[in-house]
């Protein structure tokens, strides 16, 4: 369920950061304020979450064994 005007937090922790930079949007990437707590969440995305891979299963199919055809 969607609440009306409901905004992911990443999006706008984006927004504050564009703000910041008085709307340069290419200036996000070149902050300098890495004390500031948004700093490494500025390019919309959450460094700290681990992306699930997918060649996992091929990896646990090389370990076992049998081969990957393609």
């Amino acid at each position: 369920m969607k609440l009306p005007g409901f905004k992911p937090l990443l999006r706008v922790i984006r927004e504050k950061c564009i703000d910041c930079m008085c709307g340069y949007v290419l200036e996000v990437k070149k902050c300098p304020s890495e004390d500031c707590p948004l700093w490494p969440y500025r390019m919309g995305h959450n460094p700290y979450k681990v992306k699930a891979r997918k060649d996992t299963a091929e990896e646990a199919e090389t370990e076992n064994g049998s081969t990957v055809s393609e």
